[in-house]
């Protein structure tokens, strides 16, 4: 499979340089083909790439060879390309050979279960990755991903100017099997977690990120520096780790300055990623709500007033005046919160004036309104419509012995029934996003508690009664979007 993928790879290069692109794209599909075959054997026998002598060894030419064409192979990011995808393979077969379990379970210092010798083929293997781990291979590894994969190009640039929303939430959902940004973003991060490589991946990434800036500070107007840029950000994230908090948050300052320092035509693309960068770090278990109590410079979590600020700019960026910025913040909005809901609860619940996230709803829950309004796609819609809803959740008073003190709860009950009408309007027909802003008027319902209007109660009834009335023709509304409706007449009874 190696040989084949190599023997293909080197035929699609000439028959490209001699101008037979017909004949070049049919040999990349055998390529494509070997990538695949070299991938399922990783997965299912990691130890034939091993031998019982060096020079039966394969995995070292096989990884040689990835990085090659890593460093060299022109592809686009057009939907399809063959060479993009042939490099996502080559590159989840580096990251799957770094980390691979059997190979590191044969290392000199790992201990071995009653003395016995490690597998001939895992001790290749290991010393393979080892070798590559420690050589200049891997520098220039990162290299290539941090200035090749990870940029935004020429097209992409013009396609998330003229179709932000379309673009930010492709971006969001693509996965890293068939997104070689993605599939970067993760190799990335996987070999920053080995430690024996973290200080070299970090080093390189320090690297390319400096003369990134070192470009852009010779030239404030050069588009094509400021995505190299915007790119050397999302590298620095990444292998900073979940686990680095000092360092993201230095992360964070130096892109504010560059945010500030950018001239008006570039700098929404840097602002893009200071919303990306706030949804990678506050998700971070450091900083999740109820993560500890420990200074921000230690491991342990951080505190709630450290946090504020950059809660704060979240929802400065959910305001701004660029759609793509908007629509990533909601995106990293969303990261947050479900980051929050999954982690670990403290010992004792928190109270709502120490709970980070109870504010940041209240905060936030008003520009994902007007944002919702304004998407042109039905999914997009959608996704905002479900995030409006653990919002809502969030917002709810909390009962029992730490009673709420939500100022905000009566203005917030007024946008709610400004808000549902125009939603339920707009969304027609579609019968995923009614049954959605059917769950959503409940949840305002109970966020607004006592401070629920009689405007409010009035929309979501004139809600359930759209949903349950009979239809022209004598058509009955669809089973999901009836229940859902009983749900929400439930809700606003019981006020």
């Amino acid at each position: 499979g190696i040989v084949a993928a190599a023997a293909a790879a080197a035929a699609d290069r000439s028959l490209r340089a001699a101008g037979a692109a017909a004949a070049a794209e049919a040999v990349l599909s055998l390529a494509l083909v070997a990538a695949k075959t070299i991938l399922q054997a990783q997965d299912l026998h990691p130890l034939a790439f091993g031998g019982h002598v060096p020079s039966a060894n394969t995995l070292a030419a096989a990884m040689k060879f990835a990085c090659r064409e890593l460093a060299s192979r022109p592809f686009s990011r057009a939907d399809g390309d063959p060479s993009e995808k042939f490099l996502v393979r080559l590159l989840l077969f580096l990251g799957n050979a770094a980390t691979c379990a059997a190979y590191a379970a044969a290392a000199p210092d790992v201990h071995q279960p009653h003395g016995r010798p490690p597998n001939p083929q895992a001790a290749a293997c290991e010393a393979a990755v080892r070798s590559f781990l420690e050589s200049e291979s891997l520098r220039g590894l990162v290299l290539s991903l941090v200035t090749r994969a990870l940029p935004l190009d020429d097209d992409e640039r013009i396609e998330y100017e003229s179709d932000p929303e379309s673009f930010v939430w492709e971006e969001a959902v693509s996965r890293e099997s068939a997104n070689l940004r993605r599939c970067a973003e993760k190799t990335l991060a996987s070999l920053a977690n080995i430690a024996s490589a973290r200080q070299a991946v970090q080093s390189a990434v320090n690297s390319a990120a400096n003369r990134a800036a070192a470009a852009v500070a010779s030239n404030t107007t050069d588009t094509s520096a400021v995505l190299m840029l915007d790119g050397a950000y999302a590298a620095l994230a990444v292998v900073h780790g979940a686990s680095e908090a000092p360092a993201l948050v230095r992360v964070m300052q130096m892109l504010q300055q560059h945010c500030a320092a950018a001239p008006p035509p570039l700098a929404h693309l840097l602002r893009r990623r200071a919303a990306w960068l706030l949804g990678t770090f506050l998700s971070a278990p450091v900083f999740c709500r109820g993560s500890g109590t420990a200074n921000i410079r230690g491991a342990a979590g951080a505190r709630v007033e450290e946090l504020a600020p950059w809660y704060m700019l979240l929802g400065q960026l959910l305001n701004d005046c660029h759609p793509g910025v908007t629509l990533t913040a909601a995106v990293a909005l969303r990261r947050v919160v479900e980051s929050a809901d999954a982690a670990p609860q403290p010992p004792e619940p928190l109270e709502e004036k120490n709970d980070p996230l109870v504010g940041l709803s209240r905060q936030t829950l008003l520009p994902i309104l007007r944002l919702a309004l304004s998407a042109r796609e039905l999914d997009s819609r959608w996704r905002l419509t479900a995030l409006i809803q653990c919002l809502l959740e969030h917002c709810a008073p909390e009962v029992g012995d730490h009673p709420a003190t939500d100022d905000h709860a009566t203005a917030r009950a007024a946008a709610m029934a400004d808000w549902l009408p125009a939603a339920w309007e707009s969304a027609g027909d579609a019968q995923l996003l009614r049954e959605a802003l059917l769950d959503v008027g409940a949840s305002a319902l109970r966020a607004c508690a006592s401070q629920a209007d009689e405007a409010l109660c009035l929309t979501c009834l004139n809600m359930v009664s759209a949903a349950t009335s009979p239809m022209p023709g004598g058509e009955t509304h669809p089973m999901g979007l009836v229940e859902n409706a009983f749900k929400l007449w439930r809700a606003a009874v019981a006020l």
